[in-house]
Order: C-alpha cells, then sequence, then structure tokens
C-alpha cells in the first residue's frame, strides 16, 4: 500500500517524501577486494541526490547518504553485477555487525513550515519532542525551517507537524539555506 500525502507541490507518494529528505540506506554488499569497493563506491557515488558513500569490505557493509531512496540504491549496485539487500535488523548478524538495533537508519528531516514568532517555535519543537529517537530539533524562524535529525520516520515527522495546525511541506531538496559567512 502506498502512502499519498497532500502537499502545496501537489500528491506525493512515499518515494517522492523519501526524496524530500536526506535519507540513510545501509546496504549488505558482496564485496572481495578494493577493487569491488571501488566499483560500488564510485557507481553509488554518481547517483543523484547521494552526498556521501561509506564502503567497508570487512563487514561487506555499504552506507549511503543522501535525498535517496533505498529502492535507488540496491538498483545502482545491483547494475554493477554485485549481490546487495537491504540491511534490516532482521538479516543483521551480532558476528558480523556487533549490534542488532531495531531503529530506523539516522535521518534529516527538512521541512518548511510557516512560521512567524517564538510561540510559533515552541508550538513545532513541544509537537516534534514527542516524537521517540529525536536526537536534535532546529528551528529557523527566518528561513522558516525545522530541522529534525534523529532515528525517525519522515512521514510522522510531517504529521506531527502538520497537527500542529502550521503550513508544512518538505523542504524543496534543490533549495539550499542560506547561510551566514563571517
Amino acid at each position: 500500500m502506498t502512502t499519498i500525502y497532500e502537499s502545496t507541490e501537489g500528491r506525493m507518494d512515499g518515494d517522492e517524501i523519501e526524496r524530500h529528505c536526506v535519507q540513510t540506506v545501509n546496504l549488505i554488499v558482496e564485496l572481495r577486494d578494493e577493487s569491488c569497493k571501488s566499483k560500488v563506491k564510485t557507481a553509488l557515488s554518481k547517483l543523484k541526490g547521494v552526498k556521501k558513500v561509506d564502503v567497508n569490505i570487512e563487514t561487506q557493509m555499504v552506507t549511503v547518504t543522501g535525498y535517496i531512496t533505498a529502492d535507488d540504491a540496491l538498483k545502482k549496485v545491483a547494475k554493477t553485477g554485485k549481490n546487495v539487500e537491504l540491511w534490516t535488523p532482521n538479516n543483521a548478524s551480532v558476528d558480523r555487525f556487533g549490534s542488532t538495533s531495531s531503529q530506523l537508519p539516522l535521518t534529516i528531516v527538512e521541512l518548511k513550515v510557516g512560521l512567524h514568532c517564538e510561540g510559533c517555535k515552541e508550538k513545532i519543537v513541544k509537537a516534534l519532542a514527542n516524537i521517540d529517537d529525536v536526537k536534535q530539533i532546529d528551528v529557523n524562524i527566518h528561513e522558516q525551517k525545522v530541522t529534525v535529525t534523529g532515528h525517525v520516520d519522515p512521514n510522522r515527522v510531517l504529521k506531527k507537524v502538520t497537527k500542529t495546525g502550521k503550513r508544512v511541506e518538505f523542504w524543496p531538496s534543490g533549495l539550499a539555506s542560506s547561510t551566514n559567512a563571517m
């Protein structure tokens, strides 16, 4: 079943929502040597939206971070001819990975929210603080941007903010934040 949400840009399905949030995707890839490592890292680095690729031959683990979906990463690695599967706590081995955390991957969710004052900011922070595994909440009133970091589901974050009555959408992936350089 595909969940569809309304946004100011129209209807978005689950894949479109994932592409609007920075995701961390963990893959198990059959890596035999440095050549395999290089091939996989190069292929994933060329995938649109990828910000970072970490490859560990020892654990056979590849971690991809960016505006991507797990399906995009899986397909890209499969095209290299390597055996690949999505890492989940169910296919993890304590000996292989050292842990079997059942948490969602660390995700950065960026939202554009109609914020007008400190009261708006407090309302948003209070709503988001109730979500389990939120590690950090940053609210920038001037940019009207809310950034949530944690082991969270982006859809759940969006729903929580929507319930505050504020206008909200995923931060447009092509829109860069303004920063003041000193």
